[in-house]
């Protein structure tokens, strides 16, 4: 006996006939996706080449540490400025400050008169960058920017005795505790950070390396209050410093405003664009 015509079942054809198609189009569409065997320039370099595609060199980014770029991608659909040199400065300002301290050069210990710092220049402006790394679709950037902004926040609030952070502890010892595993910690993230640089430049993955070595040191001292270490953390302090205003001058001059230029020294497995 034939079947009753039902409109649920031209319909449910349909719905299927169609999700069928999709998948074949999409099937084929997977295969003819270019597959990127390797990345070159023109000889010109106005080109840049990936796999069988051309793009302008403009419209791809590599590692660069004046950007905070971790790899190869596509430019940033939103043109604004580069904002990663004035996240860089905030850092690494208030850290050669401290770096000095940590090594005996300002004659004292107290640190104090980097509270400041650690509000308003190192805490909200890092913070602005990270938020504008967003914009320029920067998740590294956006990422270490944001958190070390809060890290220097957190610590100027630590340091301001109207928190009444320090005055809670009934003894330095608790405190000095508190503080190694408050550095411990942010050891373990700069690690983190430190790893997505392993395929940038020498520059770049540098200052993530300092900066790891550096909350690595910090929380030895905490620990064991140590001079010698305490020493040791203003040079590893330093050298990061250091390693910071290089990626901010780098990211910073082109051949308009300077007649010195950085050229990037790319990491072993970085992609980096070769003569076509």
């Amino acid at each position: 006996m034939p079947e009753r015509y039902s409109p649920d079942i031209e319909k449910n054809f349909h719905s299927i006939s169609q999700e069928d198609s999709s998948a074949s189009i999409n099937e084929a569409n997977r295969d003819e996706l270019p597959r990127i065997g390797r990345c070159t320039t023109s000889d010109d370099g106005e080109w840049l080449y990936l796999g069988d595609q051309r793009f302008r060199r403009d419209e791809i980014q590599t590692a660069f540490g004046g950007t905070l770029n971790t790899g190869l991608r596509a430019a940033p659909s939103r043109k604004f400025a580069n904002v990663a040199p004035m996240g860089l400065a905030a850092f690494s300002i208030p850290t050669m400050c401290m770096a000095f301290v940590n090594l005996g050069a300002t004659g004292g210990t107290n640190i104090s008169a980097l509270i400041g710092a650690a509000f308003f220049l190192a805490g909200m402006v890092e913070i602005l960058a990270g938020m504008w790394e967003v914009v320029m679709e920067n998740t590294f950037g956006a990422t270490v920017f944001t958190i070390y902004g809060a890290f220097w926040l957190s610590y100027g609030s630590i340091l301001c005795d109207s928190f009444g952070i320090i005055a809670s502890y009934k003894s330095a010892a608790e405190f000095d505790k508190m503080m190694g595993s408050f550095c411990a910690v942010w050891a373990l993230f700069s690690f983190l950070a430190f790893l997505c640089t392993l395929k940038t430049t020498v520059s770049f993955c540098g200052q993530f390396l300092f900066i790891t070595l550096m909350f690595i040191v910090f929380t030895v001292v905490q620990f064991t209050q140590s001079p010698g270490w305490t020493k040791t953390a203003g040079v590893i302090g330093l050298i990061t410093s250091l390693f910071g205003f290089y990626n901010m001058f780098a990211g910073m001059v082109d051949t308009a405003n300077s007649y010195i230029l950085l050229r990037p020294i790319f990491m072993p497995g970085a992609e980096v664009p070769r003569a076509h």
